[in-house]
């Protein structure tokens, strides 16, 4: 594995850090917005690997003067290293060992209920080590294009609230026989579907697990996108926090949608054989927006009310079943 450094931080690593780790990829549109959202919200070291940009992203980045970062480069193929996560993995073992870490891609940006920032809401989790995180796919109601540096929302505003083109599920082999969607496991929770099953008949992995304290090196595995963190020992879970953090996913903010895909077709980088990048080039155009599903966002307590129910009805049957388990065990 090749990764070259270039840039270094400048302020040190001491026991309040907050790091973000990033691949990215030709996103010089939306790096001005993203890095602004996250030092906003509490980010104090960012670790960037860039996989041979072409638009400036790398140049920007190296040069950037008010970010405490660190800069790698690589070549190597994005696909055969586990779609990045190999990159994200040894640097997380080597800098953030018992450290806070937000893992996101240059258009996703991570929100939590009730806390302003991540030092408000690392504090909320108590024992906590990590969070589940539901993508919320944001889109425009007309194709209009993006301007560097302007925030995400004032583009794309509109989103699929919860309804039935999201499908919650587990991935398990293991299945209650009454009702298969929840489990009582909460590493194995998962909501696939949204605007993009409604518009091109995917299914995406929608939830994510990728704020967490990194005290879980010697147990656990996280997986490419961050979708699952498992352990060979079954009956070891994480703490998980009992609310539910939400990211805020603008893919189609970008500028010539349909070239795009094109690209990344070409590029033969992505899940599943481009699966999901297929799709998209047999649809595209299309219109995202309709009236029946769109939801224009108004503020973030109206966004979490719209997906809450989801996560709370699976935290009520993961009580419940646990309460179950008790029981029968003190038999």
């Amino acid at each position: 594995m090749s990764l070259e450094q270039y840039r270094q931080f400048h302020d040190p690593i001491n026991d309040d850090a907050l790091f973000l780790l990033c691949v990215v990829r030709n996103e010089r549109l939306l790096l001005d917005h993203f890095i602004r959202h996250y030092q906003a919200i509490g980010i104090t070291h960012f670790i960037f690997i860039d996989n041979g940009s072409d638009d400036g992203s790398f140049d920007y980045l190296r040069n950037h003067p008010h970010i405490n970062s660190e800069l790698y480069r690589t070549d190597d193929s994005y696909r055969t290293h586990n779609f990045g996560m190999d990159w994200i993995l040894s640097l997380l073992r080597e800098k953030c060992q018992h450290k806070w870490c937000l893992i996101a891609d240059a258009d996703e940006l991570f929100i939590a209920d009730g806390a302003s920032d991540l030092n408000v809401l690392r504090a909320q989790m108590g024992g906590a080590n990590a969070i589940l995180s539901i993508t919320v796919d944001f889109y425009a109601h007309q194709a209009l294009p993006y301007q560097m540096g302007e925030d995400f929302l004032s583009h794309s505003c509109y989103y699929d609230a919860l309804n039935h083109h999201y499908r919650p599920n587990i991935h398990s082999k293991y299945r209650h026989p009454i009702r298969t969607i929840w489990h009582a496991n909460a590493d194995r929770w998962n909501c696939t579907g949204g605007v993009r099953r409604r518009v091109f008949g995917i299914n995406p992995c929608l939830v994510k697990r990728c704020f967490f304290h990194f005290d879980f090196q010697q147990t656990h595995h996280i997986h490419s996108g961050c979708h699952f963190i498992t352990s060979p020992h079954s009956q070891q879970s994480l703490r998980y926090h009992n609310k539910l953090a939400i990211i805020r996913h603008f893919k189609f903010i970008r500028p010539d949608l349909s070239a795009y895909f094109t690209q990344r077709v070409a590029q033969d980088q992505d899940w599943h054989n481009n699966h999901e990048y297929h799709a998209y080039q047999q649809h595209w155009p299309c219109s995202l927006y309709h009236p029946m599903y769109s939801q224009s966002y108004v503020n973030d307590e109206q966004l979490f009310a719209a997906f809450e129910p989801a996560y709370y009805q699976f935290a009520e049957y993961c009580h419940k079943r646990t309460r179950r388990i008790k029981m029968l065990c003190a038999r």
